[in-house]
């Protein structure tokens, strides 16, 4: 009886398959989220020329883990990224960040917080306990999206954005600062991963300029 052996490009076939699974990426890991499908949260929109701003909150994504690290003097980073879409259209036209560095000075016991967004220069600040920090670093007012004249008359758009807790993934905080820095060039996709501590997302309701 003659064995059979597997060909060398079975073989070839098998090993390649082995290490695309080893080195499956987080964006195959994590679940793809759909903008216009998230949950919906309150948010107030507004014109003034020649911008489109919005004012919401996010502070929940800051969960008591969170704090906890915090307060072990270990540095936090937040990142929100809020994305304008038109309705039925899967891609956005516009994108504005902020970020918060945050680390618990625990000689001075102070929250020291700095504070980036395009179009605007760095902030370093500091808060003197938790709800100092979720204000800062939780929540926008008039807060810039995209310049009105962007945006067709009598069109309705939303708001779609992620928050993201200590993003490790290595080319991600590059890539946020170098589009705060600069908001041109390719945008930073939706479904970019992340690997973050924690992630939140949501979208407002929608709107007509």
């Amino acid at each position: 009886m003659v064995a059979r052996y597997p060909s060398r490009a079975l073989m070839v076939l098998a090993v390649l398959c082995v290490l695309a699974f080893a080195q499956q990426s987080p964006a195959q890991s994590q679940p793809r989220m759909v903008p216009r499908l998230l949950p919906t949260r309150n948010a107030t929109i507004s014109w003034a020329q020649p911008w489109v701003t919005a004012t919401f909150n996010y502070s929940t994504a800051l969960v008591p883990a969170h704090a906890q690290r915090l307060a072990s003097g270990l540095p936090m980073l937040v990142s929100m990224r809020a994305y304008v879409f038109q309705d039925g259209n899967p891609l956005p036209i516009a994108l504005t960040i902020k970020t918060c560095r945050i680390l618990f000075d625990v000689w001075d016991e102070v929250y020291r917080i700095s504070i980036s967004q395009a179009g605007l220069a760095r902030m370093d600040t500091a808060a003197p306990n938790l709800e100092g920090v979720s204000r800062r670093c939780g929540s926008v007012r008039n807060f810039g999206l995209v310049d009105r004249s962007v945006l067709q008359p009598w069109t309705s758009y939303y708001v779609a954005v992620v928050v993201d807790v200590d993003p490790t993934w290595p080319s991600f905080w590059p890539w946020v600062d170098q589009w705060i820095a600069n908001p041109t060039g390719p945008m930073i996709p939706f479904n970019t991963p992340t690997s973050s501590r924690s992630q939140m997302a949501f979208r407002t309701a929608s709107f007509v300029p």
